[in-house]
């Protein structure tokens, strides 16, 4: 419950940060390098530079992922956190797979993003500012909130409906499955065999 609202809050305050409504800054977005590392040689500075820009590169599109890493460390089960850790990981990598793709196929999306830097900036930032402004709401209003939301509605929906789909896909799979099977039975001396009963049969009549 907690950690929904401060996920919330701390999503909605980049969103108006983003949309320039306020001024939000990290503390340690002000200066990636101290003056004393500054002044060091290029391996140490180099090595400083990322090992700062990986840091500050986690919260920096999503501040909220901290709150993720906090759930994670008390949740107490490997499977959950390693699960948690891989949807957030394929959710931030599937934009870039995706520019990636365009790129092998020959389509030039950079030019586009560049022109276009604005208003993706601000589509996010909305998009911060109602998740935020959704993931809040569990922390006044608990699960009761939640439980009547279209989420919810919808996701017990699919749970209600699924094993009916895969009971029929199972079903189906095998039926499929027999049919190719007795066909294989079939040999042609079989099917030979057949066609010449048949033509018995007519002579007859």
């Amino acid at each position: 419950r907690w950690m929904f609202g401060i996920a919330g809050a701390m999503a909605f305050v980049f969103g108006l940060s983003e949309l320039k409504l306020i001024v939000f800054r990290l503390p340690f977005m002000a200066k990636v390098l101290p003056t004393s590392l500054q002044k060091s040689g290029d391996y140490s500075k180099s090595f400083f530079m990322g090992l700062f820009l990986g840091n500050a590169g986690v919260g920096c599109p999503n501040p909220a992922f901290y709150v993720l890493l906090t759930y994670i460390a008390t949740a107490g089960t490997v499977s959950d956190g390693v699960l948690l850790g891989v949807v957030h990981g394929l959710g931030r990598a599937t934009p870039l797979i995706f520019l990636v793709i365009l790129a092998i196929l020959g389509i030039n999306t950079v030019d586009w993003v560049s022109r276009s830097q604005e208003k993706v900036e601000r589509v996010m930032a909305w998009g911060l500012i109602g998740i935020g402004a959704y993931l809040f709401q569990y922390l006044p209003f608990k699960m009761a909130f939640w439980e009547g939301s279209i989420f919810h509605v919808v996701w017990n929906d699919i749970v209600t409906r699924m094993p009916w789909v895969l009971i029929g896909l199972m079903v189906g799979a095998v039926a499929i499955w027999d049919a190719l099977l007795q066909r294989k039975k079939l040999t042609p001396h079989t099917i030979a065999s057949g066609e010449l009963r048949g033509k018995q049969n007519q002579v007859i009549q």
